[in-house]
C-alpha cells in the first residue's frame, strides 16, 4: 500500500507519552465542527479521495495537492505526507523521511501514536526520533513484535509498518 494523506501538524489527541508524534495519525477527525471544513472533509471520507485498494490513501499527489487547496479556508493548518508498507517498491520517492510508524489502514490508528501502557516499551521509546518515530524498519518490526506480545488481546487489530516521508510544506 502507498499513497498520501492530508493531515494536521499537530495530532488532535496528541498523547502525553508521544508528544512530538508527526505519523500517520493525525487526520481532522469527522465531523469537526469547523464550517470551513466540512465540505473538503466530507468529500475526503466520501468522495472520490480515498483509495479503498491502498487502505485508504490518497493515490496521486495530485489529488493530494487538490484536496490541500480545498481545505485552505480553514482556520487550521494542513500538511501532506506520503505513506508506504515496507513491502512497496518506491524507490522514485525522494521525499524527507519522518520515520516508520506502527498503524492500521483507515482510520490510520497507530500503536505509536497512542503508545502503550504496558511494561517493556520504556527502551522503544528512547529511540523515537525527532517525529515522535522509528527511525528505521528493524526498530519498528520489534516493537510490533513486543505490541503483539503485550496485547494479545488486540490479536485482531491489523497494523502494518509505514514508512511515513514529509511532502508539503515543503
Amino acid at each position: 500500500m502507498k499513497g498520501y494523506l492530508v493531515v494536521l501538524p499537530i495530532p488532535v489527541r496528541l498523547s502525553p507519552l508521544n508528544p512530538k508524534y508527526r505519523g500517520l495519525f493525525r487526520g481532522p477527525g469527522w465531523p469537526t465542527g469547523i464550517p470551513e471544513e466540512e465540505e473538503p472533509l466530507d468529500d475526503y471520507v466520501f468522495g472520490p479521495y480515498m483509495s479503498d485498494a491502498e487502505g485508504g490513501l490518497i493515490p496521486t499527489l495530485e489529488l493530494a495537492r487538490e484536496l490541500l487547496g480545498r481545505f485552505s479556508p480553514s482556520p487550521r493548518e494542513f500538511e501532506i505526507i506520503y505513506c508506504q508498507t515496507p513491502d512497496e517498491d518506491d524507490s522514485q520517492c525522494s521525499y524527507p523521511l519522518l520515520g516508520y510508524d506502527v498503524a492500521s489502514v483507515l482510520p490510520f490508528w497507530s500503536v505509536v501514536a497512542d503508545w502503550p501502557t504496558r511494561e517493556g516499551f520504556e527502551q522503544f521509546a528512547e529511540s523515537l526520533n525527532d517525529y515522535g518515530l522509528f527511525s528505521d524498519l528493524q526498530q519498528a518490526e520489534r516493537f510490533i513484535d513486543r505490541f503483539r506480545e503485550a496485547y494479545p488481546e488486540n490479536d485482531r487489530t491489523i497494523l502494518h509498518i509505514w514508512l511515513v516521508q514529509a511532502v508539503h510544506p515543503e
